[in-house]
């Protein structure tokens, strides 16, 4: 949204001069308020109050990341306690050729 040349001049007083007719501040206010400057600034403000802090996502990221490793370890595990019930070796003759392998990439 292109903002007009009234526009700029009035978010101007508001950001780089400031105000000094003060006989019709509160009208200058009124269309500040409309224009594109503000309420950006409105929007980026209550953006800022709802967002999580640095640490907060941080402490998510890594609750997440627990708790996909601890599934993934319990795959691992039942995978192995399946093929130990079964009396079968875990590795074949190379990487890729045993059943625990296999069955990991079947499950997956």
């Amino acid at each position: 949204m292109a903002d007009s040349v009234a526009d700029q001049r009035v978010d101007n007083a508001f950001i780089a001069s400031g105000v000094n007719n003060w006989k019709h501040a509160l009208e200058k206010f009124r269309s500040h308020q409309k224009s594109h400057c503000h309420t950006f600034a409105v929007k980026q403000l209550i953006q800022y109050d709802h967002a999580a802090t640095v640490n907060a996502q941080l402490n998510q990221q890594a609750a997440d990341d627990q708790a996909e490793a601890r599934s993934v370890r319990r795959v691992m595990i039942s995978a192995v306690l399946y093929l130990a019930r079964q009396g079968m070796p875990l590795r074949g003759h190379d990487g890729e050729d045993g059943k625990f392998y296999q069955l990991l990439k079947l499950r997956i």
